[in-house]
């Protein structure tokens, strides 16, 4: 390969080596051309001689440094993994390295002088024209993706980035990379049906959602009217014989209990029984008969005698009540948080 740095040498250098090496070599004269005119005109001629085989030398490598330089680049341009080809304004290719004959299926000596149209899709031949109309018009770089035929018809999907240079001439041509992007183009195909997949799953999935919220929205309607036509059922068919019920009760215990019976019947039949039941959701069974004993006012003495417990367990069960309700330790009156 040349280097850049060894420079063929200058006439003046040239003479000063060769007047150099004239120098150590002994020139034997005839007698009769020993005259110093003579002697000066033979110096001058060997001195000459010698320059002219330096200049031999030196071209003689630079032509082999020359040669082994176009040897290594045509390696790189024939083996390149990337098909390279330059066509004319006329779309004939000029020429091709080997990569792109073997992308094509046909030899490298058959592709010269053709028009590289013929190795194009028909459907995608206005986008070829397309290119190297931009590629001329503008002299900048361009790129597109087309679909290529090989020699046998199959058909592969490219990628080709161009751009304009000048020949030594100053004849403009194209010149065109060419890469199979068949294995790209074939993954990105799989992950759009892939994406599709998914979007006909999500479009599903809306649909049942929605289909579950019209169920559940029927689901909360018929809850509400079935509660509503509980205390409507309560209210007219239990609630009036309750009331007349309670009259004819002598017992004190009996009434008491007859009047928890009605407030929580009461609670049930109101709007705004939320937080009653949800609250109550916490409290163990036995919790919840002491909180309505607290509710409709009884004492613990009372409680006890009406549960027939002591009066320890209704301390008990009124301390966890307070604690489950957040009241523990505070100054809130446990009947007014029921």
């Amino acid at each position: 390969m040349h280097n850049d740095n060894k420079k063929i040498p200058s006439d003046n250098q040239l003479r000063k080596k060769a007047e150099a090496q004239l120098a150590n070599e002994k020139c034997v004269l005839p007698p009769s051309f020993c005259s110093q005119y003579a002697q000066k005109l033979i110096n001058e001629i060997r001195v000459h001689q010698v320059e002219l085989e330096m200049q031999n030398d030196e071209l003689l490598r630079a032509q082999t440094d020359l040669e082994k330089a176009t040897a290594k680049y045509s390696d790189l341009f024939d083996f390149s993994p990337v098909g390279y080809i330059s066509l004319n304004r006329e779309g004939l290719i000029r020429e091709a390295n080997l990569t792109a004959a073997s992308l094509l299926g046909i030899e490298r000596n058959q592709l010269i002088g053709l028009p590289f149209l013929v190795h194009v899709a028909p459907a995608d031949r206005n986008l070829l024209y397309s290119h190297c109309e931009t590629v001329f018009k503008t002299g900048g770089r361009d790129v597109c993706e087309l679909r290529l035929k090989k020699k046998g018809g199959e058909e592969f999907c490219a990628h080709l980035e161009s751009i304009v240079v000048g020949d030594a001439r100053g004849e403009a041509f194209c010149r065109a990379a060419i890469m199979d992007v068949s294995d790209r183009k074939r993954a990105e195909e799989v992950s759009l049906k892939e994406l599709e997949i998914l979007q006909a799953h999500a479009r599903h999935c809306e649909e049942v959602n929605i289909a579950l919220k019209v169920l559940l929205d029927q689901r909360e309607a018929e809850k509400r009217k079935m509660a509503e036509d509980t205390r409507s059922n309560i209210r007219q068919f239990i609630l009036p014989y309750l009331d007349k019920l309670e009259v004819r009760l002598p017992d004190p215990e009996n009434k008491a209990l007859m009047d928890i019976v009605k407030t929580n019947l009461d609670l049930i039949v109101s709007q705004d029984n939320t937080t009653k039941f949800s609250l109550s959701g916490n409290l163990t069974l036995m919790e919840m008969r002491v909180a309505d004993f607290v509710r409709s006012g009884r004492s613990c003495k009372d409680i006890a005698s009406l549960m027939n417990i002591s009066m320890n367990t209704v301390s008990f069960h009124r301390k966890n009540i307070r604690r489950k309700f957040g009241i523990k330790k505070k100054k809130v009156n446990l009947r007014s948080c029921l």
